[in-house]
Order: structure tokens, then C-alpha cells, then sequence
């Protein structure tokens, strides 16, 4: 629960952070998603409990010779392949830059956690445009609209025919797949007073399609 709150807060947060930043109105609630914000990333630096494994609740293995022992080799975990691919798999600069109508030169993964990954491309001139892309797993589509509606952001169902099931809410663009969900924030110096705006659904839905095809999740209708 906390790791889905802080998603869709550092989503949000992110344009009224920056509209602040270039004096935009202080009415906002910005400020109000930002203490949100550090509410739960304080709540959230606990680390969670290690996984009880088979050979600690059986006992321990038989020793071998020290000419033939080897450390054992933990299975690969699926998610974490998984997670490595949703930042490796964005669409190019290219792609974005035409989408956003600015030029964006850089692509950083930002490390959350297990299960959470977030990838900003940005570097615009204009020091503002910019898009946030996001894998969150074990969600649902109905606790993600809860929480938007929440932080005071209704959530309304996409029209996009690629997206079907897909929802949007402050200029994103998400899709819940299987208990995975992926969304894409378009955040655009044109469209940053607008929380509402057509336009930055639009460009973040175009987006969140290439994403999803990159991803090999694509076709979704």
C-alpha cells in the first residue's frame, strides 16, 4: 500500500513542484502532495522481512569437501528481470521528443525498490518538459483511482482503442495488467497549469503504448 501511495504521489507531485518552481499559483496543493510524499517515504524506509528459505526451516545441508563446495546459486528471480527491462525498454529520445514536441536528451532509471521503477527522460532546454514512466506491481486499477481521487484528482477511463481498460487522472496515462501497472506522466511547460489537461493525456497515452509494445505487452485489444 505505502509503495503505491508514493507512486502516484511523487506522479502528481511532480508538476506542481514545478510550476512552484516558476511561480506559479501558490494555492496549489502542491504542498499538500509533497508532505504526503515525505510522510510515506519515512514510513517507508523499513526494510521488509527476509524470505524464510527452504534449507534455514529444514536445516542446514551436508557439508562438502573443500575441493568440491560452492556457495549455492539463488534461482533467478522473474521480477527482476522484469524491472530491468521497464526502463531498458522505453520508447528512444526520438520517439519522446517528437511526442512531447521539445527536445529530450537524457534517460534515467531512479531506483525505488522491489517491484517499483520509475524512468524520467528529460534534459529539455526549457528546464521543465520531461516524462515519467512507471512499473509498479501487486496493484489493482481500483486502489490506484482510490488513491487519485484521494489527492483530489478524478480518474476518468481512456478512449485510446490500444489502451483497453487503461485510465487516466493529472495527465497520466495508466494501465493495470495482470497486477502490474504501468503508467506514463507527459509533463509539458504547455500543459503545466492544466492538471486536466487533453493534450498531456494524449501525449502520454502515445507514449505508454509504444512502452507497453517495447515491452512485448502489446497489442492489448
Amino acid at each position: 500500500m505505502n509503495r503505491r501511495l508514493i507512486t502516484l504521489v511523487m506522479s502528481l507531485a511532480a508538476g506542481a513542484a514545478i510550476l512552484s518552481a516558476c511561480g506559479g499559483d501558490d494555492s496549489s496543493d502542491g504542498s499538500t502532495v509533497t508532505s504526503v510524499a515525505a510522510t510515506v517515504a519515512d514510513a517507508e524506509s523499513g526494510a521488509e522481512p527476509a524470505a524464510t528459505t527452504a534449507a534455514t526451516a529444514m536445516g542446514a545441508e551436508p557439508t562438502l569437501p573443500d575441493d568440491t563446495a560452492a556457495s549455492p546459486t539463488a534461482p533467478a528471480d522473474p521480477s527482476s528481470t522484469a524491472s530491468a527491462d521497464a526502463c531498458t525498454a522505453l520508447p528512444s529520445l526520438e520517439q519522446v521528443s517528437a511526442t512531447m514536441g521539445v527536445t529530450l536528451t537524457t534517460a534515467t532509471p531512479l531506483e525505488r525498490g522491489p517491484g517499483f521503477d520509475l524512468c524520467e527522460v528529460g534534459g529539455a532546454a526549457d528546464g521543465v518538459t520531461n516524462v515519467q514512466f512507471t512499473r509498479l506491481t501487486d496493484t489493482t486499477r481500483e486502489q490506484s483511482i482510490a488513491l487519485a481521487e484521494q489527492l483530489g484528482y478524478p480518474a476518468t477511463d481512456l478512449t485510446d482503442p490500444a489502451l483497453p481498460g487503461g485510465f487516466t487522472y493529472a495527465g497520466t496515462a495508466a494501465i493495470n495488467l495482470d497486477g502490474v501497472e504501468y503508467t506514463v506522466q507527459a509533463i509539458g511547460l504547455d500543459t503545466l497549469g492544466d492538471p486536466n489537461s487533453p493534450v498531456a493525456t494524449e501525449r502520454s497515452a502515445q507514449l505508454l503504448v509504444i512502452w507497453l509494445a517495447n515491452l512485448g505487452l502489446a497489442p492489448l485489444s
